[in-house]
């Protein structure tokens, strides 16, 4: 039934929540004249560290230099970032006040590059800045969708793979982020290496989904 399959999802979304328990989260203050904006798909995931790696998925919640950005409303966003790799001003405080109006345009580029099909704001009177921002990206937007790929000669766990191995991720979005708050040096494509940032949540989430998979088998055998 696809009441039994949405309900499925949300189980599965909120078990893996716990993966991103690890990244600091910090509330970004708009003080400048641009307000935030939000789309129809408005929780961005984006990763500045690997950047540059283009031939697979860097967005897992569990791949390091993870940044997730959620506008609340107007005035103010919700930034998780893995700070074992990010730096900058950002790490002074819990709030972060913005004053520079290409930090709100990054940050609302991001929703319209995310975007589906729609862009919501709060003021009519913003209707021109938004119209702007939209000419500035919309020839470089590239809508959101996985990726199905084959691999060959890949290495796992440090040992090559015999035969194909078949790739699914979301690739990043056609944005590059350089906000004023936020330092960090990207790494090149040959520089990355496969690893979590913190392998005792995956064990905990792992025990955790084989618990419930067990009580589910002995609630069916009984």
């Amino acid at each position: 039934m696809p009441q039994d399959t949405v309900i499925r999802s949300i189980d599965i979304a909120l078990q893996n929540a716990l993966l991103i328990t690890d990244l600091n989260y910090y509330i970004l203050r708009n003080h400048t004249d641009y307000p935030f904006v939000f789309s129809d798909a408005p929780v961005v995931f984006y990763n500045t560290y690997y950047q540059n790696v283009k031939n697979r998925g860097v967005l897992g919640m569990q791949t390091p230099g993870l940044q997730i950005f959620y506008p609340l409303n107007s005035n103010t966003v919700l930034m998780l970032i893995d700070d074992q790799i990010y730096r900058g001003w950002y790490k002074q405080s819990l709030f972060i006040d913005l004053i520079e109006r290409s930090d709100v345009s990054q940050l609302n580029a991001l929703q319209l590059h995310h975007s589906y099909q729609s862009i919501y704001f709060a003021d009519v009177k913003d209707k021109e800045y938004i119209y702007d921002l939209w000419a500035a990206h919309k020839n470089r937007i590239i809508q959101p969708e996985l990726r199905f790929v084959e691999r060959d000669g890949w290495l796992v766990d440090g040992k090559p793979v015999d035969g194909t191995l078949y790739q699914m991720y979301e690739p990043q979005l056609n944005i590059e982020l350089n906000l004023s708050f936020i330092d960090c040096t990207p790494i090149s494509e040959s520089e990355y290496k496969p690893r979590k940032r913190s392998p005792e949540l995956v064990e905990e989430l792992e025990n955790r989904i084989k618990e419930t998979e067990n009580k589910e088998y002995n609630n069916n055998s009984g």
